[in-house]
C-alpha cells in the first residue's frame, strides 16, 4: 500500500475498533486487506476471504430478482428508499467463530465481532433476516434487496401511513437507516444518473481486462438499450477466449454507440399485472433483439416499454432458416420473461419482413392429358409396417386425368427388377401403356434397368427435381389419403395393412373428386357403377356402353367437362399461387448459388448454408417450364427446383 491507503486503513481500522467491530486478535486464520474505490473518490476497506470461503458451507437462502423487486411497485406514484448503514456490520457474529474472520495489517491482526463483507454466506443471511423483520409488509409496500428497502404507495396520504410502520420496525429491531442503481418515479424506471455519469467519463479500454470492466457496467443497464448484444457484438467477441486484443474502429464506434444508447435512454414504465403485456421480437444472423410493453391505452400513451432484451445468436443456429431463426427469438424472449407472461394471456408480434418476399419463378404446373390412360404419376410409399405377408411398401400409381388410384404392395428394398415386373403385370397388362410417366428421383426410378424398360415401351420419362415434391402433388396428396384411410380401417390389427388396399381403392376411385368434379371409376370407364346401395335408389335407365352407336360422342363431352372442371381449378390455382410468387431472373446458361441440402456430401464443413459458384458443375442447364429430365444432368447428382437457387 502506499502512503495515503495505509493512512487510510489506520483511520478505518480505529473508527473499527471504536464501534466495537473489531478487535485485536492472534488467531491461526489470515487474509489480506485491499482497497476498492467508492463514490466521490472515497475507499471502500475490502478484506480477501477467497481461502475461508472455500471451506465454508454455503447457505442457499434465495436472493430476489431485482427485476422482479422493481415490477412490484407497478401503478404506484410515490417511493422512499432505505438503505441500512453498515447493514452486515449490524449482525453479531458468534464468538465461537470470530477467530475465523482474521485480517492482517502492517500494524497488527483483526478479528470482526459483527459480519463482515466478503464471507460467501453474508448476503443470504442478511437477506434472511430482512425477510423475516419485514414479513408482514414485503409484497404489499415494501421490496427488499440485503441493505434496500424500497416503499412504495399510490397517493401521498398512504406513503406516510406506510413510512411510519417501516420505520417503526425498523426501530424496534434496532437496525440503522442511511436503492439498486435505479431512478423510480411516476413516470417509470431510469438508470441512476451517476451510474450513468460513470459509463459516459469511462475511458477507451486499452487492455481486455478494462474492457470486461465497461462491458459489465453496460450490461446491467442492458434492460435500457435495444439490441444490446447486436450493438456489442464487435468489442464483446474481444472477451472470448483464445481471441487477440485488437481494438479497431469497429470497436470505436461501439463504445462511443453504448454510451450514446445510455444517456439516451428511454424511461421504462413498471409492469402493471392488470394491462396485457405484449412481446415483441425480431431475429438476424447475428443475433435476437425483444422488447416487453403493455398497451396503455387507457391511460393515453399506447404501447409503453417495461424491457429490453437481446442475445447474440448462437452459432448452431447462423445457419438455420429465418423462420427457424424468428422462432428462436421467440422463445428465447418468452423464455427470458416468463414470469410476466406465464399462465396470462398476452399478445406477440414477430417480424416476418423477410419472409414475405415472393419465390422465385411463377407455378407452371403439368399440362392437363388429353384423356385417361395417357399419363400416370408413379411413387413409393413406405408403410413403416411389415405386414404378415411381407410386405413394407406401397407403389401409388395415380392416372393423372381420371385420378384413377391403383395400388401394389412391395416388400422391403423392393429391387428394380421386381418394381419393374409388378408395374408390367398389375397395371400395364390392365390398362395399357401411359405415354408419360411422372415421378421422383428415387435411385429405382433413375436406374439404367427401368430407364431401358420404359424406352421399350415408348413411356417419355417425366422426373421432378430434387427436393421438391410439389411438382408431383397429386400422388403426393394420395400418400396422405393412403395413410389416413389405412389408419381407420386397419385399427386393432396393423399386421394385415396390405389386405386394406382393395377396400382403399374402392372407396377412392368410387368418390366425387374436387378437380373433376365426378368420381374417378366414371371418368375413367365412361360409366357409372353399381353399389353395394344402388338398390335403395330407383334404377337409372342403361347408358350408352362402348361398342353402342352414340357413344364416342357421349364420352367425349364427359372428358371436355372434366377438362374444364380440371382447367377451371387449375387456373384459380396458379392465380392464387402466383400472388406469392415473382417471375425468375435467372436464364439458361447462368450461374447459380445451390443450398448445401441439395448436395450428398453433408460432412463437409462449410461456413455458409449455400457453396460458393462451382466453376462449370452449377450451370444453369435448362429453364424447364414442363416436369421433364435433363438430359445431361449437373455433375453434383441431379437436377434442382429454383427455389434450391439463390
Amino acid at each position: 500500500m502506499g502512503p495515503g491507503e495505509l493512512e487510510e486503513l489506520r483511520r478505518q481500522i480505529d473508527e473499527m475498533i471504536d464501534k466495537g467491530w473489531i478487535k485485536p486478535s492472534e488467531s491461526e486464520f489470515c487474509a489480506p486487506v485491499l482497497f476498492v474505490p467508492k463514490k466521490g473518490g472515497k475507499l471502500r476497506m475490502c478484506i480477501d476471504y477467497h481461502g475461508l470461503n472455500r471451506i465454508t458451507r454455503k447457505n442457499a437462502y434465495p436472493l430476489p430478482r431485482i427485476d422482479d423487486l422493481l415490477d412490484v411497485a407497478g401503478g404506484c406514484k410515490v417511493f422512499s428508499k432505505i438503505d441500512l448503514k453498515s447493514g452486515y456490520h449490524q449482525i453479531k457474529f458468534d464468538p465461537a467463530d470470530q477467530h475465523k474472520t482474521l485480517f492482517k495489517t502492517r500494524d497488527g491482526l483483526y478479528e470482526f465481532t459483527v459480519m463482515p463483507y466478503s464471507l460467501t454466506n453474508a448476503p443470504a443471511t442478511f437477506q434472511s433476516l430482512m425477510n423475516k423483520v419485514l414479513r408482514e409488509q414485503i409484497g404489499r409496500f415494501v421490496v427488499v434487496y440485503l441493505d434496500d428497502i424500497l416503499i412504495f404507495s399510490k397517493s401521498m396520504e398512504e406513503h406516510l401511513k406506510h413510512l411510519e410502520e417501516v420505520l417503526t420496525i425498523v426501530k424496534k429491531m434496532q437496525l440503522h437507516l442511511i436503492y439498486l442503481g435505479h431512478w423510480l418515479s411516476a413516470a417509470g424506471l431510469e438508470p441512476e444518473a451517476t451510474k450513468v455519469e460513470v459509463i459516459c467519463n469511462w475511458p477507451q479500454p486499452v487492455n481486455i481486462r478494462e474492457l470486461r470492466y465497461f462491458l459489465g457496467l453496460a450490461l446491467y443497464h442492458r434492460k435500457f438499450v435495444p439490441r444490446f448484444s447486436i450493438v456489442a457484438r464487435p468489442s464483446s467477441r474481444l472477451t472470448s477466449k483464445n481471441v487477440p486484443y485488437s481494438w479497431d474502429t469497429a470497436c470505436t464506434n461501439v463504445f462511443h454507440a453504448l454510451k450514446d444508447a445510455l444517456v439516451s435512454y428511454p424511461v421504462l414504465r413498471i409492469a402493471d399485472p392488470k394491462l396485457t403485456f405484449v412481446v415483441t421480437t425480431d431475429a438476424s444472423q447475428y443475433g435476437i433483439g425483444a422488447v416487453l410493453q403493455q398497451d396503455q391505452q387507457d391511460h393515453g400513451d399506447g404501447l409503453q416499454p417495461l424491457e429490453y432484451s437481446s442475445k447474440r445468436m448462437p452459432g448452431v443456429k447462423v445457419a438455420t432458416s429465418t423462420y427457424m431463426r424468428e422462432l428462436y427469438a421467440l422463445r428465447m424472449a418468452l423464455d427470458h420473461w416468463k414470469h410476466y407472461v406465464l399462465g396470462r394471456h398476452f399478445k406477440v408480434f414477430s417480424d416476418h419482413q423477410t419472409l414475405k418476399q415472393k419465390s422465385m419463378g411463377l407455378l407452371t404446373p403439368l399440362p392437363i392429358p388429353d384423356g385417361p390412360e395417357k399419363s400416370v404419376s408413379i411413387d413409393f410409399t413406405d408403410m413403416g409396417k411389415v405386414s404378415e405377408s411381407g410386405y413394407s411398401q406401397v407403389m401409388v400409381i395415380v392416372d393423372r386425368f381420371s385420378k384413377f388410384l391403383n395400388l401394389i404392395p412391395l416388400s422391403p428394398h423392393a429391387p428394380t427388377e421386381l418394381a419393374i415386373r409388378d408395374f408390367q403385370q398389375k397395371y400395364i397388362l390392365q390398362f395399357g401403356t401411359p405415354k408419360t410417366l411422372v415421378s421422383d428421383q428415387d435411385p429405382r426410378f433413375i436406374s439404367t434397368e427401368w430407364k431401358d424398360f420404359t424406352s421399350q415401351l415408348g413411356i417419355k420419362l417425366c422426373m421432378t427435381s430434387g427436393r421438391h415434391p410439389e411438382a408431383n402433388g397429386l400422388v403426393e396428396e394420395i400418400n396422405q389419403t393412403l395413410l389416413q384411410l389405412l389408419h381407420a380401417l386397419k385399427i386393432p390389427n396393423q399386421e394385415t395393412w396390405d389386405e386394406e388396399l382393395y377396400s382403399v381403392k374402392g372407396l377412392y376411385n368410387n368418390s366425387v373428386h374436387s378437380a373433376t368434379g365426378m368420381t374417378p371409376n366414371r371418368l375413367h370407364y365412361s360409366w357409372q357403377i353399381r353399389k353395394p346401395l344402388s338398390y335403395l335408389f330407383p334404377e337409372q335407365p342403361v347408358g350408352l356402353t362402348p361398342g353402342r352407336p352414340g357413344f364416342k360422342a357421349k364420352y367425349d363431352r364427359l372428358l371436355k367437362v372434366a377438362i374444364a372442371a380440371m382447367t377451371k381449378r387449375q387456373h384459380a390455382m396458379i392465380h392464387h399461387a402466383n400472388k406469392k410468387r415473382r417471375p425468375s431472373d435467372i436464364h439458361v446458361g447462368s450461374y447459380v448459388w445451390v443450398k448445401m441440402s441439395e448436395f450428398s456430401w453433408r460432412r463437409v464443413a462449410f461456413a455458409s448454408r449455400v457453396l460458393t459458384r462451382l466453376a462449370e458443375d452449377l450451370r444453369c442447364k435448362e429453364i424447364t417450364r414442363e416436369c421433364q429430365a435433363s438430359n445431361e444432368p449437373v455433375k453434383f447428382g441431379r437436377n434442382t427446383h429454383c427455389s434450391c437457387w439463390g
